[in-house]
């Protein structure tokens, strides 16, 4: 299986990562937990209960996590408790990184991963990285619910990581925070130190705004801004809040340059140990899970510009760029598209390109 083969060529650098990724925390499990190994999830004593461990980097307040915790519920309901799965929200288990690296090697069994750390192996989940491609949230999704996209790029995410894709989270427009000056046009960014995530297109994408694109992890962002040791950050007016970026930074500007959503990722050893119908169930529940998502997600970014308000007046969001700021952005990534679309693949990214027109004419 092409699974085990990649698994195994990344298994001695997922142990030398992860050692160094996680080698700080303490053990976040709750006493009931079971250690997970290669073999998929671990059974109870009495053989009745299987114990899915799944990650995800955001806070529980955030609306991912709610929706992760839907699908826990959803499954041990439908499965009539022999599935157990347990949420660890704010990266208990780890980085992004590290926990996409522990779910292909099977050490860890579900995790919410972003596009733009899949798309450092799978290089089709970059399609979501493309800076300005997705119009907003009835394109979105659109997109995510059309079986087509779905089979082609969930088909391309297995075949490359061993990882079963099995739904999108919400997908929230991506702006910059920062504690300097209010952002208007790339100017205004110009030699700015922005943290952004480790994909490639996406810290060009900064890097052709004029920034100077630096990836740290998620959970030191606000260290660093409050030590001046990056000056903002690529994020969104939710993270604002949940990370508490408020509480550093002084504005925000909606930029709209992607939606950023996640994968549910489960790990192929952990899929081979479930029984068909168990499958079936979490297919099914996952789906609903991603319906969940939207729905919180789409609610949490509307009331978000209140929220905020509410807990900073002096907190400063841009969302009126005219026609003239915003194309200073849309002109800068020109080449960064004519860069990517090769790497996602000329088919694949004609095929969603054409797709995603398609849908933003209604």
């Amino acid at each position: 299986m092409k699974m085990k083969k990649i698994v195994s060529l990344l298994l001695a650098v997922s142990m030398t990562v992860g050692l160094a990724a996680c080698g700080g925390n303490p053990d976040p499990a709750p006493a009931n937990s079971q250690a997970v190994s290669s073999e998929g999830p671990k059974t109870d004593a009495d053989g009745t209960v299987k114990t899915i461990r799944l990650s995800t980097n955001n806070p529980d307040t955030n609306s991912t996590t709610k929706a992760m915790q839907h699908f826990a519920d959803l499954v041990g309901e439908r499965t009539e408790g022999s599935l157990k799965v347990e949420v660890y929200p704010n990266a208990q288990l780890g980085t992004e990184d590290n926990v996409f690296q522990q779910v292909m090697t099977g050490t860890l069994d579900m995790a919410v991963v972003s596009p733009g750390v899949i798309g450092n192996v799978a290089k089709e989940a970059m399609i979501f990285s493309f800076p300005f491609l997705i119009d907003g949230y009835d394109t979105y999704f659109a997109l995510t619910a059309n079986e087509d996209f779905r089979e082609k790029l969930f088909g391309a995410i297995q075949e490359q990581t061993g990882c079963v894709p099995l739904a999108f989270t919400c997908g929230a427009p991506r702006g910059v925070g920062n504690t300097k000056k209010e952002i208007r046009t790339t100017d205004d960014l110009r030699g700015m130190k922005i943290r952004t995530q480790g994909s490639p297109i996406v810290i060009d994408t900064f890097t052709a705004f004029g920034a100077t694109a630096t990836s740290i992890p998620f959970k030191e962002v606000y260290t660093g801004l409050s030590q001046n040791l990056i000056d903002g950050e690529d994020s969104t007016v939710v993270a604002q809040l949940d990370m508490k970026f408020i509480e550093v930074n002084n504005y925000f500007t909606e930029l709209y340059t992607v939606f950023q959503n996640m994968l549910l990722l489960c790990s192929g050893f952990t899929w081979e140990t479930l029984t068909p119908e168990q499958q079936d169930i979490i297919r099914e529940c996952a789906m609903e899970a991603q319906k969940t998502a939207n729905e919180l997600g789409q609610e949490e970014v509307e009331t978000a510009h209140d929220r905020a308000a509410e807990a900073r007046s002096d907190f400063k969001i841009t969302d009126d760029l005219t026609a003239e700021e915003r194309a200073t952005f849309v002109d800068a990534v020109a080449p960064v598209w004519e860069k990517y679309k090769g790497e996602v693949g000329a088919e694949f990214f004609d095929f969603s390109y054409d797709l995603i027109q398609e849908l933003q004419k209604g």
